[in-house]
């Protein structure tokens, strides 16, 4: 199975839990391509290291179309 990258809006209470995004990454080049991008709130879900602080994160999922 192929991996996809899933665009999630992080929930705001958690924003400042997560680790930050590398700005020199795939990670924001991608997400501005989502048709659902948010600058303060979208990320990539594999690019968010699951820690034991982490223990009940929420994440929405949003459609990952892209752009055209």
């Amino acid at each position: 199975m192929p991996v996809r990258n899933l665009p999630v809006h992080v929930d705001p209470s958690w924003l400042d839990k997560i680790n930050p995004m590398d700005l020199d990454s795939m990670e924001l080049f991608l997400l501005e391509r989502s048709k659902n991008y948010d600058e303060k709130y979208s990320r990539l879900s594999c690019e968010i290291y699951i820690t034991e602080k982490l223990d009940g994160l929420t994440l929405n999922l949003v459609d990952d179309n892209i752009k055209k």
